[in-house]
């Protein structure tokens, strides 16, 4: 299978992927389908891209490939989801899909206020703690 995508750079260095010209119709059609209503994007064409390269190194397995290129890092998982917020139903389907309850932002609420529960205790713990040096 040829190569139907190149890197190439933008005015401020930084790197982009995107489509060869001569890359038949039929890859752009997919590749805009890929895109799952997003405008056009880095991440989308990157990972386009390296799905089309494990097909043509001869991977078969949708699941193996995903897994392969599926981001294990917190922040750049939080980025993709920031990056577009819409992002974030792919999260909520798989938790209905597997009979969950809440949605990634209930998460995202419940972590929050947890944070904020800790340091509030930590707070009133040393408001406590200093409560006769304050009067």
């Amino acid at each position: 299978m040829p190569n139907y995508f190149q890197t190439k750079s933008r005015d401020d260095g930084s790197t982009f992927v995107t489509r060869r010209d001569d890359c038949p119709e039929w890859v752009a059609d997919a590749v805009q389908e890929s895109h799952d209503n997003e405008l056009p994007n880095d991440w989308r064409y990157e990972t386009c891209a390296a799905i089309f390269d494990a097909f043509a190194e001869g991977s078969e397995d949708v699941s193996e490939i995903a897994d392969g290129l599926t981001e294990f890092r917190t922040g750049a998982l939080f980025q993709w989801v920031a990056d577009y917020p819409g992002r974030a139903d792919w999260a909520d389907e798989v938790a209905s899909d597997f009979g969950m309850q809440t949605t990634t932002a209930d998460l995202l609420r419940l972590g929050q206020f947890r944070c904020i529960e800790a340091m509030t205790e930590t707070i009133a713990q040393a408001i406590e703690e200093n409560a006769e040096v304050s009067v």
